[in-house]
């Protein structure tokens, strides 16, 4: 979960970007490498969300992307170098669905989600809050998977 402290100071440089005429969207880059937050996301990013979800329902940036995202993961799951990984899912076009599986992981776009396993109730209440929140749109539920 965010921590609030770090969110209301990140709301007041919003706020202080917007009181001094500025787009918060010049913040973006920075606030990618930070913890999630659904106010801060709202506020900065125009429809824009690169996220994946945890069951936990914890939500993280897909930074440099989903697929690097979901591979270093499971790397760090399994003990494996980046390199070894590659090298094991060479000749397999389904690995990443595997690897998502295996994490419990689903990958979630401003217009789109995708899903290799049944929800967790946390990963349903996650994905609500960024619809509520304005972080996604509804149409990205359209590709959703029900198992």
């Amino acid at each position: 979960m965010h921590d609030n402290s770090i969110e209301h100071q990140q709301l007041l440089e919003i706020a202080e970007y917007r009181n001094n005429g500025k787009s918060p969207h010049h913040l973006s880059n920075k606030y990618l490498y930070m913890p999630f937050s659904y106010k801060v996301h709202s506020q900065v990013f125009v429809n824009y969300c690169e996220v994946i979800i945890w069951p936990d329902g914890t939500i993280e940036y897909a930074i440099p992307s989903h697929s690097e995202k979901c591979l270093l993961e499971y790397c760090k799951l399994k003990g494996w170098t980046r390199e070894y990984c590659v090298e094991h899912f060479r000749h397999d076009a389904d690995c990443y669905d595997k690897m998502m599986s295996e994490l419990g992981i689903i990958y979630v776009w401003y217009n789109n989600i995708h899903n290799v396993t049944r929800l967790t109730d946390a990963q349903l209440k996650a994905l609500s809050l960024l619809l509520c929140y304005g972080c996604i749109e509804d149409r990205a539920f359209d590709s959703l998977r029900v198992f």
